[in-house]
Order: C-alpha cells, then structure tokens, then sequence
C-alpha cells in the first residue's frame, strides 16, 4: 500500500495525459484555486466521514440493541425486520425458476 501511494505522489507532478511532461505543482495549483467541484467533493466527503457514518452506525447499534431486549412480542418485530432479506431471496429463486422453466421458460424459448 505504501508503493502505491508513493507512485501516486509521483505521479501527481506529472501530466499523465500526454508524454508524461514534468509540471510540478501546476496539478496542485489547479486543484486549489481552479477547481470548484473540489472543494464541494471535500465538503461531501468530510460530512460523510464525520455525520453520516457515525450516525449510521450508532443507529444500527441502538436497533440492534433494541431487537435483543427480552420484551413480550419481540419475536414478531425480529421477524419483521428480517422479512425483507428472506423475501428478496425468494423472489430471486422464482424468477429463476421461471425462466429455466423447461416447457415455458423464456431461455428455453429463446434458445428453441
């Protein structure tokens, strides 16, 4: 990982869409002062780093927490939670089942 980011620094003294000429900090200048949409990806990307993530994941831990506690009826909740995962699958394994289908299946079909 560390080469990696070595040859990246490298090559951002470089223009890399031609000859590989040698600019220097023109690429960095670029970026601080011509580029506008780089200062809204950093905004993005520090918001993201410090609100969403963090809140994400301390949402996930209360309902996890929340769905462990030994309440009557708990049981039906779980499962409701749960249900989309199963379902989706299920969905998955019809239509599958659907298009193999060896007398009306649609690949059978086609491939009739």
């Amino acid at each position: 990982m560390k080469k990696g980011l070595l040859i990246a620094l490298i090559c951002s003294f470089y223009n890399i869409t031609s000859q590989m000429n040698f600019i220097g900090l023109e690429n960095y200048k670029r970026m601080f002062k011509a580029d506008d949409l780089f200062w809204t990806s950093l905004w993005n990307t520090l918001y993201f780093v410090l609100f969403s993530v963090p809140l994400t994941t301390l949402g996930a831990i209360l309902l996890a927490v929340l769905l462990n506690q030994r309440i009557k009826g708990m049981k039906i909740y779980r499962t409701i939670f749960y249900l989309p995962a199963v379902l989706s699958g299920v969905a998955v394994y019809y239509l599958w089942i659907q298009l193999l289908n060896p007398s009306t299946g649609l690949v059978n079909t086609f491939l009739g």
